[in-house]
C-alpha cells in the first residue's frame, strides 16, 4: 500500500533504535559475561539468516501467496512509489515471528541478538532496495549491479528469477537467478531436470 515518503523510510530510523535498545535490554538484564559475546554470535548468524529468509519471502510469499501478491504487483507496477506494509505491521511480525518465540525455546540474549541480526539484514536490504530504484549511481559501483540484478527481475514478463534483492547468491544456489543475455535458469532444479529428461525421450 502506499505511504507517505516519512512513513517509507521511518523503518530506517526506527529499527536501528530497536536494535540498539535489544542490545542495551540484554546488557542490563543478562549480565553473564563482561560482554554480551552470545548476543553479539546471535547477531552475526541473524544478518547472513535474513538473505536467505529475504529470498524465501520475496519468491514463495510475494509472488505466490493469495492477498500478498496482488500488493507486491503494486510495486511492480509503480516500482518508484512508495510502496510497503506499514511499520506496525512489521513491529508485529518481528515481535510475534521471531523474538518472542526465541525467547521462549531459547534465551533473552539469543533472542535479542539474533532478533537484531535479522534487522541489521532487512535495514540493509531496505538500504539496497532504496538504492536499485531511487539513487544515482556509479557505473561500477556494486549497487549498480545489484540494480541490474534486480531490474532483470523486474522487466521479466513472467517475474521469475532474481529474487534476491541484497545478494544474488540464493538464486545462484536455487537456480533462480536471469543473467543480462536473457538465458538465466528462472525455474527450479527439478522442473529443469524434468525438462531434460522428456526432451532427450522424444
Amino acid at each position: 500500500m502506499d505511504r507517505s515518503k516519512v512513513s517509507y523510510y521511518a523503518d530506517l530510523v526506527l529499527y536501528p533504535i530497536l536494535v540498539a535498545g535489544l542490545f542495551l535490554t540484554d546488557l542490563l538484564a543478562v549480565h553473564r559475561t563482561p560482554f554480551a559475546w552470545l548476543w553479539l554470535l546471535s547477531c552475526l548468524l541473524g544478518i547472513p539468516a535474513w538473505t536467505l529468509i529475504e529470498y524465501l519471502l520475496h519468491r514463495f510469499v510475494f509472488h505466490e501467496l493469495p492477498g500478498v501478491v496482488e500488493l507486491h504487483a503494486m510495486h511492480h507496477s509503480r516500482p518508484n512509489a512508495y510502496v510497503a506494509s506499514p511499520v506496525w505491521v512489521g513491529f508485529f511480525a518481528w515481535s510475534t515471528i521471531v523474538f518472542l518465540p526465541l525467547w521462549l525455546v531459547g534465551d533473552l540474549e539469543i533472542a535479542a541478538g539474533a532478533t537484531s541480526g535479522l534487522l541489521l539484514g532487512y535495514i540493509w536490504y531496505l538500504v539496497v532496495h532504496d538504492a536499485v530504484h531511487r539513487w544515482p549511481l556509479k557505473q561500477n559501483s556494486w549497487l549498480r549491479k545489484a540494480r541490474r540484478r534486480h531490474l532483470l527481475h523486474h522487466r521479466r514478463a513472467d517475474r521469475t528469477g532474481n529474487y534476491g534483492v541484497s545478494t544474488g547468491f540464493w538464486d545462484v544456489v536455487f537456480r533462480t537467478e536471469i543473467e543480462a543475455n536473457g538465458r538465466g535458469r528462472p525455474q527450479s532444479y527439478f522442473a529443469e531436470r524434468v525438462g531434460d529428461h522428456a526432451s532427450r525421450r522424444s
